[in-house]
C-alpha cells in the first residue's frame, strides 16, 4: 500500500514509485502487504533495472532471519532494483503513523492488514493505487474477491493483498508421545478435550510454567477464530452494531480461560511468554500445540527446528 505522498523532498522516490507502480506486494496472513511495487516471481527471473533510483521507504515488512518468505522477497527487489536505496521500519503503532501523517512525513510503502485499510483511506493517509492499476492493465482478478473487497475504500482500490492464511492446530507428536497420548485421539471439534490435553502437556518448576500445553492465542487477537466456531457473530445482521457480547463468542472466550486456568492461569502464561524469541516458541519446545498461521513452517520451524516432529490439524466447529 503507497502511503498518501507528502511534502518531502524526495522527487526520486516519486518518480520511482511512478515506473514502479505496477503491482503487487510481499506475504502476509490475515495481513495482507500493501504496495505499489511489483517484484519479479523469483529472486532467479529477476531481471535488474539500473534505470530505477533513489530511495524507497517502507515500513511494516519485517525481514527478521526467521522469516525466510518475507526476507526472499526482499532480496528479490533488491536484485530487480539495484539502485534503489530500500529503508525498512519493520514496525510501526497507529500513534507513529498518525505522528508521521500530521508531520508529512509517510512512508511510500506500508504494509497493513486489509481491515484496517478502510480506516486510513478515509484518514487520507493513504493512496489510491488504482490509477496506477488501469495504466498499467495489472490484473487483479488473480486475488480472491474478499481480499480486494477488504482493500477497497469508496470504489478505489488501496492495496494489494500479499497472501491468504490458513489457521492450524500444530501438534509436537514427541510432547503427546512423553504424556501418552495418541493424536489420532485429538478431536478439534472438542474444545473441552484441548483445554484437557493442555493440562496434561503443561510443564512447571514450582510455581512456573516452563512448558505451555495448549495455546488458542485468543489473547492474541484470534477470538473472532474461536467466537465463529462457536456458532457466534461480531456484527449485527443489519451491520449496524458489534456484538461481542454475543453468548457464544463469550463462551467461546470463557472456554478459552478455563483452558488457561487448567495450565496454571493466564499470569503463568505472560511469565513463560517472557521468554519467547521471535514466535519461535512452538519451535523451540516451549508450547505443545498451539494455533498458527501456515507460515509456521517455512518460518520458525524452517530456521530453528528443521527437524521437528510434529504435526497439523484443522480447527474444526465446536461439536461438529
Amino acid at each position: 500500500m503507497a502511503a498518501r505522498k507528502t511534502g518531502r523532498s524526495g522527487i526520486s522516490r516519486r518518480q520511482l514509485m511512478k515506473q514502479a507502480a505496477v503491482g503487487t506486494a510481499g506475504v502476509g496472513a490475515a495481513s495482507m502487504g500493501f504496495t505499489s511495487t511489483r517484484r519479479p516471481a523469483s529472486a532467479a527471473q529477476a531481471t535488474p533495472n539500473p534505470k530505477v533510483s533513489g530511495s524507497l521507504v517502507e515500513w511494516g515488512f519485517g525481514v527478521a532471519e526467521t522469516n525466510v518468505l518475507a526476507r526472499s522477497r526482499v532480496q528479490a527487489f533488491q536484485e530487480a532494483y539495484p539502485n534503489v536505496d530500500l529503508q525498512i521500519v519493520e514496525s510501526f503503532d497507529e500513534q507513529k503513523l498518525l505522528t508521521a501523517a500530521a508531520s508529512e512525513q509517510l512512508p511510500d510503502v506500508i504494509w497493513l492488514s486489509r481491515f484496517e485499510t478502510a480506516t486510513w483511506a478515509a484518514r487520507n493517509v493513504l493512496q489510491p493505487l488504482t490509477p496506477f492499476i488501469e495504466r498499467d492493465g495489472y490484473d487483479t482478478s488473480v486475488f480472491y474477491e474478499a481480499a480486494i473487497n477488504e482493500a477497497t475504500f469508496e470504489d478505489e482500490l488501496y492495496g494489494i493483498p500479499g497472501g491468504m492464511d490458513v489457521r492450524m492446530l500444530f501438534v509436537n507428536l514427541d510432547h503427546l508421545a512423553e504424556a501418552g497420548i495418541d493424536p489420532a485421539t485429538i478431536d478439534t471439534s472438542n474444545w473441552e478435550q484441548l483445554n484437557e490435553l493442555g493440562a496434561q502437556l503443561v510443564q512447571r518448576d514450582g510455581d512456573n510454567a516452563t512448558r505451555w500445553g495448549f495455546d488458542h492465542k485468543i489473547q492474541q487477537g484470534n477470538v473472532w477464530l474461536w467466537g465463529k466456531g462457536n456458532g457466534g457473530s461480531f456484527i449485527s445482521e443489519d451491520g449496524s452494531e458489534a456484538t461481542f457480547n454475543n453468548e457464544k463468542v463469550v463462551e467461546a472466550v470463557e472456554i478459552g480461560k478455563q483452558g488457561y486456568d487448567a495450565q496454571g492461569g493466564y499470569q503463568a502464561y505472560e511469565t513463560l511468554a517472557t521468554t519467547f524469541q521471535g514466535d519461535e516458541q512452538f519451535a523451540r519446545g516451549l508450547v505443545s500445540m498451539t494455533l498458527y498461521e501456515q507460515w509456521m513452517m517455512s518460518g520458525p520451524i524452517a530456521t530453528v527446528a528443521p527437524d521437528l516432529n510434529f504435526d497439523v490439524l484443522p480447527i474444526r466447529q465446536r461439536g461438529s
